[in-house]
């Protein structure tokens, strides 16, 4: 990848896609934050859902069972109270008189005669009379509630001489009605707690496996897809599995069909460039004043060492564990800088080896300064290595810099605003970096240059830790 993909003299362009991408874009980067929140959204709005309808079921059984027990109730009462009447009826007609007949009887029940002109004759300590109700009905007076009833005043001749009224006191029957409504209150929201927090549970046990699927899909690396793991039972959570891996092995032929073609595309041009690379370099040493020559002569190395980093992709070798020796690092920056007339190198002369695969560590180097000399002109590059328990190389230049978002990107596959820049080096390098254990850095600001800088552990500190440990 060229660095100036992102220099600001050219737009930034995105190459083909999540085929052979590394998993490390900010396509994945924003899948992670978003998969983890919509599983928690989810399993709170079923666990609302169960709540509420179990609250919707406790309320409405609540409503009927108070309704049926008031029927019920109300039932018993007037078929007391029709009795009661029919009773005393009776017994007027049948001649049966008495001053106790008219007393307040057990259970809150008043009884009235009342002429047909309204005037309450038979009662104690009665002023008003009983409200007239042939059919039993409720009456509430001040703060008692009464069922109310009538029947007619017979004499034993036959003859109506006004009605018997009776009311009988339900003050009671409503407490008791009152105290089993907040009874089934209290019951229900009590059952509707446990089976809410039972609910909750058996949801989250159902959606563990679609969150392990989630959390599955967001760490798919898309260089190296792995079908999903299901352990679950045969629902639709199965069929979503079951769908997510198809698309997987999909996306994995894909890729190896790209890595083949692409390795033999590689293949192919790697031999006839070596060959043009090498005439150039030599008609360079005879021509060294030839700017025609020295153009060709970049350009042309310029394509292999792309075809190179191509290659190394498309055979998959940045994924094998590398073969590590002790390499001294401002050698080998020292032998690339030689190749780049023109870039300024220094080094502190402290110890500079680390465990490195050489070819990958140069080809690191490589990849650094050919991107900085193609953003600022080798005059303008400084490269430097740093000894010690940490090793660093840093390649610094005077290019135009890089706005917050470009640098952003700068290691994503395939990114580049170079015209014919294929976007491979940075990422190249920094997965080369991080198979030795090491981290790759980059800082830029518009107008200001860029600063890369590579970390590796020293040589020397890992031998002294490894004899610690021992």
């Amino acid at each position: 990848m060229s660095r100036e993909a992102a220099d600001g003299r050219a737009g930034t362009t995105v190459g083909p896609g999540p085929g052979t991408g590394t998993g490390q874009g900010t396509g994945t980067r924003g899948r992670t934050a978003v998969a983890p929140a919509r599983a928690r959204h989810l399993r709170t709005r079923l666990g609302l859902i169960v709540l509420g309808s179990l609250l919707v079921a406790v309320v409405g059984t609540v409503v009927l069972v108070d309704q049926l027990f008031g029927r019920a109730q109300r039932a018993s009462l007037v078929d007391l109270l029709e009795r009661d009447l029919q009773r005393v009826q009776a017994l007027v007609a049948a001649g049966t008189l008495g001053a106790d007949f008219v007393e307040q009887g057990a259970g809150g029940v008043r009884l009235q005669f009342v002429s047909n002109a309204g005037v309450v004759l038979l009662a104690p300590d009665a002023t008003d009379p009983i409200p007239l109700a042939p059919t039993p009905v409720r009456s509430v007076t001040g703060e008692r509630a009464e069922l109310v009833g009538s029947a007619a005043w017979l004499l034993p001749s036959g003859l109506e001489i006004g009605t018997i009224r009776m009311a009988l006191d339900v003050t009671e029957a409503d407490a008791d009605r009152a105290t089993l409504r907040l009874s089934l209150l209290f019951a229900g929201g009590l059952l509707a707690l446990v089976a809410g927090a039972l609910a909750w549970v058996l949801v989250s046990g159902a959606l563990r496996p679609l969150a392990d699927l989630a959390r599955q899909a967001v760490a798919v690396d898309p260089a190296r897809p792995r079908l999903a793991r299901y352990r679950g039972p045969e629902d639709e959570v199965a069929e979503l599995a079951r769908a997510l891996n198809v698309a997987l092995e999909a996306i994995a032929e894909r890729q190896q069909a790209e890595r083949d073609a692409l390795a033999e595309v590689a293949h192919e041009l790697a031999a006839p460039l070596t060959v043009v690379a090498g005439e150039l370099r030599q008609l360079a040493s005879a021509h060294p004043d030839d700017p025609r020559v020295r153009a060709a002569r970049e350009a042309a190395d310029e394509l292999l060492h792309t075809s190179q980093d191509l290659l190394t992709l498309a055979r998959g070798e940045l994924d094998r564990a590398p073969d590590l020796s002790v390499v001294d690092l401002a050698a080998v920056a020292r032998g690339v800088v030689d190749a780049y007339p023109g870039v300024t190198f220094a080094t502190d002369g402290a110890d500079g080896r680390v465990f490195a695969q050489p070819d990958r560590l140069r080809q690191v180097a490589r990849n650094l300064v050919r991107n900085a000399v193609q953003a600022a002109g080798a005059e303008r590059v400084r490269v430097a290595v740093e000894g010690g328990a940490e090793v660093r190389l840093r390649v610094e230049d005077d290019g135009p810099g890089m706005t917050p978002e470009a640098l952003a990107r700068v290691f994503d596959r395939y990114v580049s605003g170079r015209a014919g820049g294929v976007g491979v080096g940075l990422t190249v390098a920094r997965r080369i970096v991080a198979s030795f254990d090491g981290r790759i850095e980059a800082r830029s600001e518009p107008g200001r240059g860029t600063v890369f800088e590579v970390t590796l552990p020293g040589w020397s500190s890992q031998v002294e830790g490894e004899s610690a440990e021992a």
